[in-house]
């Protein structure tokens, strides 16, 4: 008798301690959004109906309009988007009152049948994994999504392969080595890269500013090198992008990410995030084919080389209760 009170225990409080961290979810999801008072609170109404309520109280007097619905919607679905999957199910309404000093404005009450229902479209409108073909230049791709025990199972001959690029090199040292390594090919002059690639050809990569607009600017910077090709990193007004040239061919490739090699350099990628959408990029480099693609709300995280011609990556969402997702991408044709 005395397990089974303490078994009871036990789940009762750790009911109530599911249901304080949820609420507390909650509250600090509206007070992101609202600079007023917030108290959320679980209550039953005379049916047996259980709810949660949303009481914000602000300072100055208002009415009810078209904004306040709209804002009254957002916040709802930012309460509901912060409760537990538990919790969920143990009330029935959502409701949320307004007030100020001196009364209540605004009320407004969201069925949770609703909410899920709206949860289940969202989920099937934003959080699919169908990438946006930004740009195509002859490399065909297959992808597979797998199970994260699948991408954290890397296969030993991969370990002991090293990384064919080290992190960034500060950009004076690489300078001063490439002018002391090839002092016949290489300039850095005047806010300007310059490379002798042979047949009367050079290719310049310039520094630039527009002294009529602060924004107009253009900066490469030489962050690092692999062999023959060289990596810029470019900034520009609310812009990036990194530039590898390929000393031998006279090649260059934009990639929004830091490049990747492969190790018998037949292909590069890159993978980076930008402003909540993965964007991707692949190069071929024997015959200059590549392909460039995005996921649009899921961050790019961890990423590596599967073999020669294939790369994994794991991409994350803010929004999603998915949340983690994995992919194998290998090029084709």
């Amino acid at each position: 008798m005395r397990l089974l009170y303490i078994i009871l225990l036990t789940i009762i409080l750790s009911s109530c301690e599911q249901k304080k961290d949820d609420l507390d979810a909650v509250t600090k999801s509206i007070k992101e959004q609202y600079r007023g008072d917030v108290r959320a609170t679980i209550q039953k109404e005379s049916q047996g109906l259980a709810f949660l309520l949303l009481e914000l109280k602000d300072t100055l007097p208002n009415s009810s309009s078209n904004s306040e619905t709209e804002r009254a919607t957002r916040l709802v679905k930012s309460a509901f988007y912060s409760m537990s999957d538990v919790q969920r199910t143990s009330v029935d309404l959502i409701k949320i009152t307004f007030s100020n000093r001196t009364e209540t404005y605004f009320k407004n009450e969201v069925s949770i049948k609703d909410l899920v229902k709206d949860d289940s479209i969202r989920q099937i409108e934003y959080c699919d994994l169908l990438p946006n073909i930004l740009s195509s230049q002859g490399l065909a791709i297959h992808m597979d999504e797998i199970t994260k025990l699948e991408f954290d199972r890397i296969a030993p001959e991969l370990l002991k392969r090293p990384q064919p690029i080290n992190t960034y090199n500060h950009n004076d040292s690489l300078e001063n080595v490439l002018k002391l390594t090839f002092h016949d090919k290489f300039r850095f002059e005047e806010g300007c890269y310059s490379f002798d690639i042979g047949n009367e050809q050079v290719i310049k990569f310039c520094r630039r500013n527009d002294p009529n607009n602060d924004r107009g600017f253009e900066y490469y910077n030489l962050i690092d090198r692999f062999e023959e090709f060289f990596i810029f990193e470019v900034t520009r007004y609310e812009d990036w992008e990194f530039v590898i040239f390929d000393s031998n061919s006279g090649r260059t490739y934009l990639t929004s990410g830091y490049p990747k090699f492969s190790y018998s350099k037949k292909y590069m990628y890159s993978v980076t995030g930008y402003y909540g959408e993965a964007i991707i990029s692949i190069h071929r480099l024997t015959d200059n084919k590549g392909i460039a693609f995005s996921f649009d709300n899921w961050d790019a995280l961890e990423n590596y080389w599967i073999n020669e011609e294939g790369i994994r990556f794991k991409l994350k969402s803010t929004i999603c209760r998915q949340g983690s997702r994995y992919v194998d991408c290998h090029f084709a044709n």
